[in-house]
């Protein structure tokens, strides 16, 4: 609300865009749906991440050298065609990878900008984990689960004290999930090769 009106860089894509994955690690494997609909529904069916007509199966064994399992990448690109998909193929993961998507609307007011944002409010990991995607088509949330969405995102972005056990317990995996990461990253700085 408080930025300065902008055209947004490109046309927004129609159907359902994703989350990209948590892990950048190994080959995607990627397919591609007939429409939005068959392609929301073979992502859910996988477990992987839709953009638009495209299914991305992140977290698959390399196509070369050491970890190469071509049985499994056989597999996983018949499950995509099994689901639907005209055309599946592997490819490295950074093909599959969404590094940032800025959505802009312009709203008569307020209340209703706040209104949509608490509804497509992200999870950040690994709160997400079990969650029905906001923007899935065909779903809308109930305002008990907007409630919970809005709850966890507060309890992240906040510095005041737990206000009961339960809040205790959330900040206790939230801190531990943080410290992990910072673990890992710390790893990958000191040794960028990722060799050990």
């Amino acid at each position: 609300m408080d930025d300065e009106p902008a055209e947004p860089s490109s046309v927004l894509l129609p159907g359902r865009v994703d989350a990209p994955s948590s892990s950048r690690d190994g080959s995607s494997a990627v397919g591609q749906f007939r429409s939005e609909s068959a392609a929301a529904t073979a992502a859910d069916a996988l477990a992987g991440i839709c953009v638009s007509e495209t299914v991305i199966l992140p977290g698959q064994p390399y196509p070369w050298g050491d970890e190469a399992d071509q049985d499994t990448l056989r597999a996983v690109t018949g499950q995509l065609i099994a689901a639907g998909a005209h055309d599946a193929f592997i490819t490295d993961a950074d093909t599959g990878y969404l590094h940032s998507i800025d959505i802009r609307a312009h709203c008569d007011d307020r209340d209703l900008a706040l209104a949509i944002g608490r509804r497509m409010v992200p999870m950040s990991p690994p709160f997400h984990e079990g969650l029905i995607k906001a923007w899935a088509p065909g779903r809308k949330l109930t305002e008990d689960q907007v409630r919970a969405r809005m709850y966890v995102a507060s309890l992240e972005r906040s510095d005041r004290p737990p206000r009961d056990e339960l809040e205790s317990k959330i900040w206790a995996i939230w801190r531990a999930w943080r410290e992990d990461q910072l673990r890992a990253a710390n790893q990958h700085v000191a040794d960028p090769t990722g060799c050990t």
